[in-house]
């Protein structure tokens, strides 16, 4: 009988712990970083220093604008930052450079793949822009890691807009959800792009200026979800770093509950 107790017990245990295992949510931290090319606040060429600044982010997933790739000199910098991240690198590219290829990217410490590689709306003589889809797998729970880096010549906000929503839309038409949304949005938090953002999304926080980094004026770098019971924000924050680049990196750690 006391053997029967013990074993009875025991299981009882186990099903306890499997139960907690099954309830706990993965913490992550995801940031966003316009990298401005490797290059510095007063525009040198600096790609370790901007590696050593991603690298102190300890962040799990990352949305980078302004990548260079590729270079001519066989001095990949994109790919070196992901393997000393402990992680790996993703590009999209957007622009052909005399030396480089140029666009957005992404960085993931677990395992991801690229899903979509998404044209944005434009106009004639802009530059063109993408927004770029991971599918990642975070201990067996499975969402999207989206990064954008939309237009800032439409002084009006409606081309940003547009943008946006072509985002938005692909997210839902193709599945692509739950899904946290980083990049440098070239609006602030009352403009038309963003007013979009807040009606769908949630926004992390009301988070302080970002751009330019060594005086910051405006708030223009975003991270948001698109399911806040799923994904839930922990916390936000912008590094107060006013050299590495002309942005300032933005942060946010979630719990994913999925």
């Amino acid at each position: 009988m006391r053997a029967l107790f013990v074993i009875a017990t025991s299981l009882v245990f186990a099903a306890f712990l499997v139960g907690c295992q099954k309830k706990a949510a993965t913490k992550i931290k995801v940031a966003s970083y316009n990298i401005q090319s490797f290059r510095a606040m007063d525009f040198s060429f600096t790609p370790q220093k901007t590696i050593r600044s991603t690298k102190n982010l300890d962040a799990d997933l990352i949305g980078f604008q302004e990548v260079r790739h590729n270079d001519a000199d066989a001095s990949d910098f994109f790919a070196d930052l992901g393997k000393q991240c402990g992680g790996r690198t993703f590009f999209a590219q957007t622009l052909q450079r005399d030396s480089f290829n140029y666009g957005i990217g992404s960085f993931s410490r677990f395992p991801a793949r690229v899903v979509r590689e998404l044209w944005l709306p434009g106009k004639e003589k802009l530059e063109p822009r993408k927004a770029l889809f991971l599918e990642v797998v975070a201990n067996g729970k499975k969402f999207y890691f989206i990064t954008a880096h939309l237009s800032y010549e439409d002084a009006t906000g409606e081309l940003q807009r547009q943008q946006l929503m072509t985002i938005l839309n692909t997210a839902e038409q193709e599945n692509f959800l739950p899904a946290i949304l980083t990049g440098d949005l070239n609006s602030t938090p009352d403009s038309p792009a963003i007013q979009l953002l807040q009606s769908k999304w949630q926004l992390t926080g009301i988070a302080p200026m970002t751009f330019p980094a060594d005086v910051p004026k405006r708030r223009i770098d975003y991270v948001a979800v698109s399911d806040a019971q799923k994904i839930r924000l922990v916390s936000t924050q912008v590094i107060d770093d006013r050299t590495t680049s002309d942005h300032r990196p933005v942060i946010a750690e979630f719990e994913l509950a999925l």
